[in-house]
């Protein structure tokens, strides 16, 4: 009996040796995968892609008090084209819907089934097109903009959705290749970072809306390759992202002959999930905040802080068509 006991203790020592033995080489090939390089910019899936955006803005006047919110939701789907042909994407959006306050959830008729193709290598450095529409968006499909329920969106608001797209275009093309070099190209493993330099300036007019001249101008940025993380079950690329302190200048008319001009600035972090097979964005995180001050004429109408939370999430087509 004595000696049964003795052998399932040498046994038990035995599994458990083996135990730490597979546990520790695990971490040994842990350790190697977090230190090899990584092709972050290999061939791209051509399979259609659907996400969904939300962006949650929460307005905080100077002591601190909340002031209200608005929430903003985009359903787009990218049919991707070839780029070794040359193929632009195509995007569409499937509904874009608008909740300002504690009030009903509206959606916006004339972007729904809306369709553009985009193609980033067709930009300049300042991210304009051969018309000098900023990302190639073109304004005219936010001007007049109403919601379901028939009302004319206030300018603000028009100019919000729009920017919702350009934030999109803005935060996927962090996990795509930059053509003009200082991209993601530049990421070969953990801890490689890129950094840009301040003093980019780009137009955030939009048709009659946003006048002419309101402008961002960048405080420079930083795109690092942190880590490595699952989401939903696909191994993911972490990118963080990060700016300096930019500043903005934008005029826009409350009512005829009547335009507020507002100064500020801002501050932004994001972490992109870059899904390791398929190469595209599989989820992002950004905040944004803002330190505004509103001028009608020579008066000081509103300072405020503003905190602009984006998510972005890739969703199977069953769950896009179900949302």
């Amino acid at each position: 009996m004595k000696t049964k006991y003795l052998a399932i203790l040498v046994c038990t020592a035995l599994l458990a040796l083996i135990s730490l033995g597979a546990a520790g080489a695990a971490a040994e090939g842990g350790n190697l995968t977090l230190t090899q390089e990584y092709d972050l910019v290999g061939n791209r899936s051509l399979e259609t892609q659907y996400y969904l955006m939300e962006r949650d803005i929460r307005l905080i006047a100077e002591d601190g008090t909340p002031k209200g919110g608005e929430k903003y939701r985009l359903r787009l789907m990218i049919e991707p084209g070839d780029r070794s042909l040359g193929e632009a994407d195509k995007y569409t959006c499937r509904e874009f819907t608008l909740q300002i306050g504690d009030g009903a959830e509206v959606t916006i008729p004339a972007l729904e089934g809306w369709s553009f193709d985009f193609e980033r290598g067709s930009l300049d450095e300042a991210m304009l097109d051969e018309q000098g529409l900023f990302f190639g968006i073109p304004h005219t499909r936010f001007e007049g903009l109403s919601d379901s329920s028939g009302k004319v969106l206030e300018p603000i608001n028009a100019y919000q959705i729009y920017d919702v797209f350009i934030g999109f275009l803005s935060f996927n093309g962090y996990a795509e290749p930059d053509p003009r070099g200082r991209g993601i190209q530049d990421l070969r493993r953990i801890g490689d970072k890129i950094v840009r330099p301040a003093g980019s300036e780009s137009p955030i007019s939009l048709g009659d809306t946003i006048k002419e001249g309101s402008t961002f101008k960048g405080g420079g940025s930083t795109l690092e390759f942190k880590g490595l993380s699952l989401v939903d079950g696909a191994p993911c690329a972490i990118l963080s992202y990060e700016t300096g302190m930019g500043s903005f200048t934008m005029t826009f008319e409350v009512m005829p002959g009547m335009e507020v001009t507002s100064f500020g600035v801002t501050y932004i972090t994001a972490d992109i999930y870059l899904d390791l097979s398929s190469k595209w964005m599989k989820k992002a995180e950004i905040i944004v905040v803002d330190s505004t001050k509103a001028i009608l004429g020579d008066q000081v109408i509103d300072r405020s802080i503003v905190q602009t939370i984006n998510t972005i999430k890739a969703v199977s087509e069953a769950e896009f068509r179900a949302l």
